[in-house]
């Protein structure tokens, strides 16, 4: 007797602005695994954001050739603060992208961010998988709560 396997995945094409079909998003918004992947991209950029907050306001000042030396001191360092700054920025994009690579594929995210390490470009996917994911766990959840609707709002 066959094994009848019901699919909970949800398909979509991804389009580009013209409309062109460059990929496809698959998943299953019953994958416990999105919705930790998600939380932890939302706690590391968090995280991240607070760290950088913490050096405060970068001024460059412009240099010239009449520059002092102190001027040439007091640029180095706002720009070894801008180069924290960066580093930490890069760190949070690119293990928020490595994970969502993880869970939807790379092929999926390059979709969206064509190689780069642009976590705003990430924006749309975020937007489209989050309220499979929420209904899910509603769903799951209903089970053992008295009302519901007060999951994951």
């Amino acid at each position: 007797m066959p094994i009848v396997v019901k699919s909970k995945f949800v398909e979509e094409d991804i389009l580009n602005e013209n409309g062109e079909k460059i990929g496809t998003i698959k998943f299953n918004p019953n994958d416990s695994s999105i919705m930790k992947a998600l939380a932890e991209i939302i706690s590391n950029l968090t995280e991240k954001i607070k760290e950088m907050d913490q050096y405060g306001e970068v001024d460059l000042p412009k240099l010239e050739r009449t520059s002092t030396v102190e001027e040439f001191e007091a640029a180095s360092e706002e720009l070894e603060k801008m180069s924290k700054i960066l580093k930490t920025e890069y760190e949070a994009v690119d293990s928020s992208i490595k994970e969502l690579e993880r869970i939807l594929g790379k092929e999926t995210i390059d979709c969206f961010t064509g190689g780069t390490h642009d976590i705003e470009a990430l924006i749309p996917l975020i937007e489209f998988i989050t309220p499979y994911i929420q209904q899910n766990r509603i769903e799951k959840v209903s089970k053992y709560v008295k009302n519901s609707s007060d999951v994951m709002e």
